[in-house]
């Protein structure tokens, strides 16, 4: 008998040598196809663990970086307070309530208006490069 070499080839040469034998033979090539099923059930409930798996793995993954990135931002804010207690606790008597951008050097910039402040800073110290508050509060939060 001459060997396919094809996917599920297995199943075709089970079958004509059953036919070859004059049917005799056909309960066990249908018995090697009905293996092969179960053999694909069990890959197939294999692969649906494994898909499975790397859902939990993404999740996790994705709540490490979360996790990370929640200490990073709590760090900054750490940060932060230390560079305004420094530079600025200090203007809290005569300027409370005003706003405060700090430079890397410890250069402020205070005035009433928000968007003037950061302004300022922006062109004297460059974006992302000062820490702004409101004199007197603990922390401000994200500019948009």
């Amino acid at each position: 008998m001459e060997t396919i070499q094809k996917p599920g080839s297995e199943v075709i040469n089970a079958y004509k040598l059953g036919l070859q034998e004059g049917g005799e033979k056909i309960q066990p090539a249908i018995d090697f196809v009905g293996s092969l099923a179960e053999k694909q059930d069990k890959t197939n409930e294999l692969l649906g663990e494994i898909v499975e798996l790397l859902k939990y793995q993404n999740m996790s993954h994705n709540k490490l970086r979360s996790e990370i990135k929640q200490i990073q931002d709590n760090e900054e804010i750490r940060r932060e307070d230390l560079i305004y207690e420094k530079y600025a606790k200090k203007l809290e008597k005569e300027h409370s309530g005003e706003y405060v951008t700090i430079g890397p050097d410890g250069e402020t910039i205070i005035g009433e208006d928000d968007i003037d402040v950061v302004e300022k800073a922006v062109k004297k110290f460059g974006a992302g490069n000062f820490v702004f508050r409101i004199i007197g509060c603990r922390y401000v939060g994200a500019l948009i």
